[in-house]
């Protein structure tokens, strides 16, 4: 039932947007196509940001990305759930051992941005819906929780500081989708000079051949994938 409501949701959305964009002066509806466009651009492209300094001293965290109702719930859009979310918390699990820092990270859409998650997920991740609550059986063992509007962890200010003023240089990252919030996530921290390790079954994708592409890419560019 969840997920036909977000369907329908996206499709209302793309259909009222559009004949907006129709019914409007050419002017008008160029603008809200460019206004629409920079945020697909602004929401999709790895961030920039100032390169950690160099320590001896290996200090890590683990990234748990978008492990959302949503996402990976009930309502969620995924299939192979369960496992993914046993591995996920056996992570955690072993970060706790080794006195690792662990730190949440999921999307929410809010205030105007809703139009756009609406536009783009049909508003499975807006603050006004149960899909952007992180999902039911995840293991959460710390108050490091961040909210980030964009694919890129990084691009959520907060979580920045806290690794900068935590003096972490080792990043393990789970979560999903390995080809988008995750990919860029592991990019923007490879550009601040992190480490980077990627804890393969605790990865989650649409497909089994875009998982193997992204671990694939992953290992290209110069991370660590086990």
């Amino acid at each position: 039932m969840q997920k036909l409501k977000y369907m329908f949701i996206h499709l209302i959305s793309i259909a009222a947007f559009f004949t907006l964009c129709i019914i409007t002066p050419s002017l008008v509806a160029y603008f809200f196509l460019l206004l629409l466009l920079v945020r697909i651009v602004i929401f999709l492209i790895p961030s920039n940001g100032e390169r950690i300094r160099f320590r001896t001293e290996s200090k890590r965290a683990l990234l748990v990305i978008d492990l959302q109702e949503g996402l990976c719930g009930q309502r969620g859009s995924y299939s192979n759930k369960e496992p993914f979310l046993k591995a996920v918390n056996d992570t955690i699990e072993k970060a706790r051992a080794d006195g690792d820092m662990v730190i949440y990270v999921r999307q929410v859409f809010s205030s105007l941005d809703n139009i756009f998650g609406c536009l783009a997920m049909g508003g499975r991740l807006s603050g006004w819906d149960h899909g952007s609550d992180f999902v039911a059986g995840l293991n959460i063992i710390s108050d490091n929780q961040f909210i980030k509007h964009q694919q890129d962890a990084f691009s959520c200010k907060a979580l920045s500081r806290l690794l900068a003023e935590s003096e972490i240089n080792t990043l393990t990252i789970v979560g999903l989708d390995a080809s988008s919030c995750v990919y860029k996530t592991a990019i923007s921290s490879l550009r601040r000079g992190y480490i980077v390790n990627l804890n393969s079954k605790a990865l989650l994708s649409k497909s089994k051949s875009v998982m193997n592409k992204m671990l694939d890419t992953f290992r290209q560019k110069g991370m660590y994938v086990y």
